[in-house]
């Protein structure tokens, strides 16, 4: 504690910000808000979405009628078309759905 003097002379003892923090006994408890050394809150960020997880063709093909309701060769059909040995379940999702609305040529 920082212990100055006002116009009368009698001491007056002020906190300083780093005190202000401190329990009674003298240990620092963090704030209830205050945010992780770094100054990142473990919650998701702004602007940022959590990456999706890349998995093989072959496990792909393997939830096909579990996750997209077609079977396997269906998925991997569509995957090899669009050149891809991996993909998310959305990409894989938009892929076979692109695949079964295709016109069939004669």
């Amino acid at each position: 504690m920082a212990k100055t003097t006002d116009d009368k002379d009698t001491a007056v003892t002020q906190e300083t910000p780093q005190e202000a923090t401190q329990a009674p006994g003298g240990t620092n408890t963090p704030e209830p808000h205050a945010t992780p050394q770094g100054g990142q809150r473990g919650g998701p960020q702004k602007g940022k979405t959590p990456a999706e997880s890349v998995y093989s063709a072959k496990d792909l093909t393997n939830a096909a009628r579990s996750r997209f309701g077609v079977p396997p060769e269906v998925v991997g059909v569509a995957l090899k078309l669009a050149g891809k040995k991996k993909a998310t379940y959305s990409e894989t999702q938009e892929l076979v759905k692109a695949f079964m609305e295709r016109k069939v040529s004669r």
